[in-house]
């Protein structure tokens, strides 16, 4: 079972173009691909989804000209944003950005979660990290954790400049912090004044569950998947994705409109292409289906 470089590519422009079409406002469907139609994929570029563009506006904004005291609460408001990933629950927490507070923090998600109001993202899952206890006290608790390593992140940044340092720091030290949501954070730094000149935007990315999937239909093999790959494996699989950033930079590969990949993109693409790819092969189904504005609207 092997996926082609010219399906992952087609499927990278077809995503992109509807987007575009979307936000010119045309009318649906955007695209003839019946499960492009049918399942909500994210963008292509990881900071035209909507979250990452309301952190930009709240958090990244708020920190601008920057200045070299702006960036310890830079990196603590994003943290405290992608552990949610939501919003409407970070202006929620507005009054604990300065100083986390996670008993009162939890109160007031334990508020909303009563009302069956959502307080995380549902693109993808949320661990609990085998606890008990209701879900929005242990993020709570875990960030508070964290938060307490906000300094030694700015140092580390400082130090190395670079997003991989920054993320295998941060899962290492910052207790109750994931690879994933570590990954996020720096990503997000990576449009700062902190890590915009990371000396390994064009050179590593995270390979996460869903980008191993992609790599291994690519090349043939078994899908299985890991949160943590050996070291091995992680050094396998990132050159493998460094072999496809070079492979897009040939003519016709990206859309004329396109801007030029980094690292960060392809291990995006890789993991949006294995949900498609699974789906099309019927070994698995997208989580989420895309429900159409005009059918939002009559809801």
């Amino acid at each position: 079972m092997i996926a082609s470089l010219d399906r992952f590519f087609w499927f990278i422009r077809e995503r992109d173009r509807i987007r575009r079409k979307r936000e010119r406002r045309e009318p649906f469907p955007w695209t003839d691909d019946p499960i492009l139609s049918k399942y909500r994929f994210t963008n292509i570029y990881r900071m035209d989804d909507r979250v990452s563009k309301h952190w930009l506006r709240t958090v990244h904004d708020h920190y601008l000209p920057y200045r070299k005291d702006y960036a310890e609460p830079l990196v603590r408001e994003t943290m405290i944003y992608r552990t949610f990933v939501h919003p409407d629950t970070f202006e929620l927490l507005e009054d604990e950005l300065e100083e986390w507070d996670w008993k009162r923090a939890a109160k007031t998600l334990g508020r909303i979660h009563a009302k069956g109001v959502p307080y995380h993202t549902n693109a993808y899952t949320i661990s609990a990290c085998g606890s008990k206890n209701p879900k929005h006290l242990t993020l709570c608790a875990n960030l508070a954790m964290a938060l307490e390593h906000v300094s030694s992140i700015v140092q580390v940044i400082r130090e190395t400049r670079s997003i991989e340092q920054t993320v295998k720091y941060m899962d290492h030290h910052a207790d109750g912090f994931s690879m994933f949501t570590a990954y996020e954070v720096a990503t997000d730094l990576r449009h700062t004044a902190l890590l915009s000149k990371a000396v390994d935007i064009h050179t590593w990315a995270n390979p996460g569950p869903g980008c191993q999937l992609g790599l291994h239909l690519l090349h043939g093999r078994p899908l299985t998947k890991t949160n943590k790959p050996s070291a091995a494996q992680e050094e396998q699989y990132v050159a493998e994705m460094r072999e496809l950033l070079v492979e897009s930079q040939r003519p016709g590969r990206l859309g004329k409109w396109m801007a030029p990949f980094e690292m960060r993109d392809i291990e995006n693409c890789l993991c949006e292409f294995s949900k498609y790819e699974r789906c099309r092969l019927g070994l698995s189904r997208p989580r989420n289906r895309f429900v159409p504005p005009e059918q939002r609207r009559a809801a």
